[in-house]
């Protein structure tokens, strides 16, 4: 996702319209956001984390996804994208284990996957 991606997708939850009222509520001068913006700098590690926390996202993969656009050494970016597909990967896996111990654990889940994980009638 793009820097502005980010900073509208913020706006939108925060239910705002200017980059001006984004500014104050993330504490940056209103020249940063559209610094940002426009490309002519970097989103700042504050702003990468508030952004990460309005859209309750991992903070670190949007530092890493920020950081790896930013990047112009090949190296380094290549460093950003591997950890931004792990970290994808990651949110995946830990998806998939809170489901089944979720599934697991409340009976009521039972019906909702089928009978799945309904445990086998013992009278």
């Amino acid at each position: 996702m793009k820097p502005a991606d980010y900073l509208d997708q913020a706006k939108a939850r925060l239910k705002i319209d200017s980059d001006y009222e984004l500014a104050k509520r993330f504490a940056v001068r209103p020249n940063h956001i559209a610094e940002v913006r426009n490309g002519k700098r970097g989103t700042p590690l504050d702003v990468a984390f508030k952004l990460a926390i309005t859209l309750e996202m991992d903070p670190a993969t949007v530092v890493a996804d920020l950081e790896g656009q930013r990047e112009k050494n090949p190296t380094r970016r290549a460093f950003w994208d591997s950890f931004t597909s792990h970290a994808r990967a990651a949110v995946v896996l830990v998806a998939c284990m809170l489901a089944l111990s979720y599934s697991a654990i409340f009976e009521g889940a039972a019906a909702t996957h089928g009978g799945f994980f309904r445990r086998p009638n013992r009278a």
